[in-house]
């Protein structure tokens, strides 16, 4: 049997199939960089200098005439870590830095734009990690899923951002990273949240899930989303929106038409009463009472009479499918002053003290790679990574890096806090005066048969008060220095909080504002509405009145043309008569003839006109009840 051929096509996993390194040492390849540049294809994002420092590869699919699979056309790890970080911290926000002059005219760049750029960019890093065999199946590394997490967490904080602009198309990346990332039960969490309908997937993934993993805040969490949202609790759901993370938030924003929906159904099942408005818009995570009344109406649900309560239990309730709009109060607040870069880093989903660390290997990786590919290039700014085997205490400073007033360029760690001076002693006491005198006498001190100066031991117990005094005042100094920090330290917790509370009172300002604005937009767009509905009225009004006009001077003009031909036709008998008189004797059967004619014409005529006048009766008629009928 050793003999036999074997026939049988074995399947190999991608574990064994030939992987390819890449040696492109710059974001993109010399090649396409120049092919970019000489056909002047290159995007808004990518004009300056030096153009290697802004070109990007693009993303292209492969042709018979463009191989993907060639080592100088592909990036290896390290630079594509590093591409990802440029458009992180160059590109994403650029948006909040006021116009790009790189624009004709100089304008602020659309995030929409910015999207489109990203979501380009960041599909050809991940194919470059395809093509060197960094998939589920293949080979593993902690850079190839600390990139993708990071492109991950933008696309879902994107798809809360961009849900209302009508270009935005979803696209989503959730793929399983592997099973050695510090993050993965933050992403075990989002693919739970992200198949929340179905049933099937979220049970198939979680029984794989470690125990570590599915006793982790983020798949719990999930979980009672999954749970709330199967067993139609919507107080649970949207309790567990008003805890939920920014990314969380993003994710489950996506149900809230249809979770309001299901509530407001049950709801009409249920009450027979009105329910107040302002509770409601609370339990379903409202964004205000415009917007509760506008979703309330949109299911054929009616208010009472002062419009601060749903009146249930008195209509048939419509199930309309409701579009999905954008969450001010409860998934865009929460981002607070985190850039987008810090989003796709994912401090938004950790307290500071609880932020994981980057394993030490992408670091190693990084640098082995630098040695052999490019070993006198300058090393890339990148000051909010924290990694193991660090003296620093990351997982606090990370949270400090904040967006106050910065521009687009890459923040640095804030320094360290200079401690104040510690409070300066008290001066040291003024020396004894030199015992040659008693009391300030010039004469000579006396000697006592102890062979002690009288006056001298008063002189030492005052010296001693003074050295107790001044050390109880430097203690009382201390006390007072030790209070006053504190004091310092309370002021600073209490200006602290009332920034928060300040921002978050700006935040319900701006979303009062917005929503304002919104109702100020749809009343305009209301009266517009009314008065285009006048106008076209009018202007059919008068076109109706100029047809009327018109069929009149037609009938007219006929009338005209008939009695016109008449006479004529009266003439020609007259003259017929007379011809008929001189030379006919039958004249009197020709006149009766040709009376019995003429009764004839003059009959059809009549029933012409009444019929003509029947017509203008009937449309005069249906404009009438037509304009009765108009509101």
């Amino acid at each position: 049997m050793d003999d036999q051929p074997d026939n049988d096509v074995e399947k190999l996993d991608l574990s064994s199939a030939v992987t390819i390194d890449g040696l492109c040492v710059d974001m993109c390849s010399p090649k396409e960089r120049d092919e970019q540049i000489r056909c002047d294809d290159l995007s808004t994002f990518e004009k300056g200098n030096p153009p290697e420092a802004f070109i990007i590869k693009r993303y292209q699919r492969s042709a018979a005439d463009h191989k993907l699979d060639i080592p100088s056309e592909i990036r290896p790890l390290g630079v594509l870590r590093m591409t990802q970080l440029y458009l992180e911290q160059h590109v994403i926000d650029l948006d909040e830095c006021g116009p790009d002059p790189r624009f004709n005219p100089p304008r602020v760049p659309d995030f929409l734009d910015l999207y489109n750029f990203f979501w380009n960019r960041a599909r050809m890093i991940r194919n470059d990690f395809t093509l060197q065999n960094y998939r589920g199946g293949g080979r593993h590394h902690v850079i190839a899923m600390d990139v993708h997490e990071r492109i991950a967490r933008f696309f879902i904080l994107c798809e809360h951002e961009l849900i209302e602009n009508p270009k935005f198309i979803e696209q989503q990346n959730m793929e399983q990273l592997g099973k050695s990332s510090p993050f993965e039960a933050e992403f075990a969490g989002y693919f739970i949240l992200l198949h929340l309908d179905k049933a099937s997937a979220v049970l198939k993934f979680t029984k794989r899930l470690p125990r570590s993993i599915l006793h982790s805040t983020f798949v719990q969490f999930a979980m009672a989303a999954f749970v709330a949202r199967h067993t139609n609790d919507y107080v649970a759901f949207f309790r567990l929106v008003r805890q939920a993370s920014l990314l969380q938030a993003c994710l489950l924003h996506r149900y809230f038409p249809l979770a309001r929906s299901d509530a407001l159904g049950c709801m009409a099942r249920v009450y027979r009463h009105p329910y107040p408005l302002e509770p409601l818009v609370r339990l379903l995570c409202f964004d205000s009472l415009q917007h509760a009344a506008t979703v309330v109406g949109l299911h054929g649900l009616a208010l009472s009479a002062d419009g601060a309560s749903v009146v249930f239990g008195t209509a048939d309730f419509v199930a309309d499918k409701v579009p999905v709009t954008c969450s001010d109060v409860y998934v865009r607040s929460k981002q607070g002053d985190w850039r987008r870069r810090d989003v796709c880093r994912g401090v938004t989903e950790y307290d500071p003290d609880k932020y994981p660390l980057l394993p030490r290997q992408i670091q190693e990786t990084e640098m082995d790679e630098r040695r052999r590919l490019y070993p006198t290039r300058p090393l890339y700014n990148d000051p909010f990574s924290k990694f193991t085997l660090e003296d620093a205490q990351p997982n606090s400073d990370i949270h400090q890096l904040r967006r106050v007033g910065t521009s687009s360029a890459s923040l640095e760690a804030p320094p360290p806090p200079v401690l104040a001076e510690p409070l300066s002693s008290a001066p040291p006491p003024p020396p004894p005066r030199p015992l040659t005198t008693v009391f300030g006498s010039k004469k000579p001190p006396v000697v006592d048969e102890m062979g002690v100066i009288p006056g001298l031991s008063k002189l030492t117990e005052i010296e001693q008060r003074q050295k107790r005094l001044q050390q109880d005042k430097q203690r009382l100094l201390d006390e007072i220095a030790k209070r006053q920090h504190k004091i310092d330290d309370a002021a600073a917790i209490a200006k602290q909080k009332e920034a928060d509370a300040a921002a978050i009172a700006a935040a319900t300002r701006k979303a009062q504002e917005a929503a304002a604005a919104k109702e100020a937009k749809e009343a305009a767009a209301k009266e517009a509405a009314a008065k285009a509905a006048k106008e076209a009225a009018d202007k059919e009004a008068a076109a109706e009145k100029k047809r009327v006009e018109l069929e009149r001077k037609e009938a007219a003009k006929r009338e005209s043309e008939r009695r016109e031909a008449l006479k004529a036709k009266y003439e020609i008998q007259a003259l017929g008569q007379t011809w008929l008189r001189i030379n006919f004797d039958s004249h009197d059967a020709v006149v009766a003839r040709s009376n019995a004619m003429l009764k004839q014409e003059h009959d059809e005529v009549a029933r012409a006109q009444r019929l003509a006048v029947q017509k203008l009766r009937f449309a005069l008629w249906r404009k009438m009840v037509s304009r009765q009928q108009r509101p």
